[in-house]
């Protein structure tokens, strides 16, 4: 997938995306996302904000390429690409995701490409809700151009 320049109104930017059963999503205008890599049921929102705010998260997230990932929307879908690990063999590869948008504010993850195993379309289901904070982390890092 290639860096692509979010121009839409499919999904709202001034915030960032949860889920219940995921690690919230940073979107930005640029193409990229940040997985936050922090679980939602083992902190509150006030914790996850706070450390992007005290600059805890930038700290984090700096020399962690598992945390970046691209992202394009088109016709209402939403599709990412992120590399995942196998630590224990320390094998790298691309899983790109597939979704519907809902509204500007919820978007659904319904399959995912695992190219380390070319198993395609596997099915899941995680909604993504949105949530309205002024304070995102800079998107600059040194994985993405």
């Amino acid at each position: 997938m290639s860096q692509v320049e979010y121009i839409g109104t499919e999904l709202r930017m001034d915030g960032y995306y949860y889920s219940v059963s995921r690690f919230p999503i940073i979107l930005y205008r640029n193409g990229v996302a940040i997985d936050a890599r922090m679980s939602l049921s083992r902190t509150s929102f006030n914790e996850l904000e706070s450390r992007i705010v005290n600059k805890e998260f930038d700290k984090q997230i700096e020399d962690d390429i598992y945390s970046w990932e691209l992202f394009q929307i088109s016709n209402n879908s939403i599709s990412t690409e992120s590399l995942s690990s196998l630590s224990a063999i320390s094998c790298k590869y691309l899983v790109n995701e597939y979704g519907q948008i809902i509204n500007d504010s919820t978007f659904i993850l319904t399959s995912v490409y695992n190219q380390r195993d070319d198993k395609k379309n596997e099915s899941t289901n995680d909604t993504f809700h949105f949530k309205r904070f002024a304070f995102k982390p800079d998107s600059t890092n040194k994985f993405i151009n």
